[in-house]
């Protein structure tokens, strides 16, 4: 009985990263050519739009953590998420420059297309992280080391002194 609803589950979580992708395709309905959706339809959207993310990123957090899916534990478990995790704040802190330099150097109304829309998406992301790799090597990590070194808790130290045989009042 229990494996059952442990093979239902794991179906259900894997279904979660695709209902994240829908809902935000769903947005794309108000921005249609043509006529503008009514003022309730666009609260009722905003309202309903929150709560259903809400729930499903609470779904995907109960899930990892109660580990209801060795599968979908193990894909974000996985060792390759440590560079983009590592990476995250860097890119996080440079992204923004770059989107206002790429608003900043046009000098003529472009066409927006999925197509544009892509390419400009990827430019940043990928020069994003080109510009994070180097910051998060110079300044970041050192600074982290740093960090640790002058923060460092009275009680680790006393624990190191009585470690050597020596109690340091």
């Amino acid at each position: 009985m229990y494996i059952l609803l442990l093979q239902k589950w794991g179906g259900l979580c894997w279904l979660i990263i695709p209902a994240i992708g829908c809902l935000f395709l769903t947005g794309r309905l108000f921005f249609i050519d043509g006529a503008r959706a009514s003022l309730t339809a666009r609260m009722l959207y905003a309202g309903t739009h929150r709560v259903v993310m809400g729930s499903l990123v609470a779904l995907a957090v109960v899930a990892i953590t109660m580990r209801l899916s060795e599968s979908f534990c193990s894909f974000f478990e996985w060792d390759g998420w440590l560079v983009p995790s590592r990476l995250s704040y860097s890119v996080y802190l440079v992204h923004m420059n770059f989107v206002h330099a790429l608003l900043g150097i046009r000098t003529q109304l472009s066409l927006v297309s999925l197509y544009n829309m892509l390419i400009i998406y990827f430019g940043v992301v990928v020069m994003s992280v080109m510009l994070a790799l180097p910051f998060y090597l110079i300044v970041e990590a050192p600074m982290t080391g740093l960090l640790k070194i002058f923060f460092k808790s009275k009680d680790s130290t006393q624990k190191k002194v009585e470690l050597n045989g020596k109690k340091k009042e």
